[in-house]
């Protein structure tokens, strides 16, 4: 997800993507070290505050994330084609429903 939301938002600073993703700071050190080592991103200086800086997706990390995408929606396309008529709807009604929870929720922040 930490891919997504830098491919989304672009350059962001640790801190944002720790709030994004609701984990404390010491664990998105931990997750950006790792894809550092992959090549999936990279820190640069923050322009803006030379004590600081921002992860940037690499090139090498957007095709991860493509990759990892094309993956997930082959696996959703196989479980959803073998549900019924009748499941899809019940799906779809939880989807909706889920999803208006989620709307009031960040109403709420």
């Amino acid at each position: 997800m930490v891919l997504k939301d830098l491919d989304f938002l672009g350059p962001s600073s640790q801190k944002v993507l720790a709030e994004i993703e609701q984990v404390r700071a010491p664990t998105m050190t931990v997750l950006i070290n790792q894809m550092e080592r992959r090549g999936w991103v990279q820190r640069r200086p923050d322009p803006k505050d030379a004590r600081s800086y921002k992860v940037t997706i690499t090139a090498r990390g957007t095709k991860q994330l493509r990759a990892t995408g094309r993956v997930l929606r082959t696996r959703l396309e196989r479980e959803l084609g073998a549900l019924a008529i009748g499941d899809m709807g019940t799906l779809a009604a939880g989807l909706a429903e889920m999803a208006l929870g989620l709307v009031k929720r960040a109403a709420r922040r």
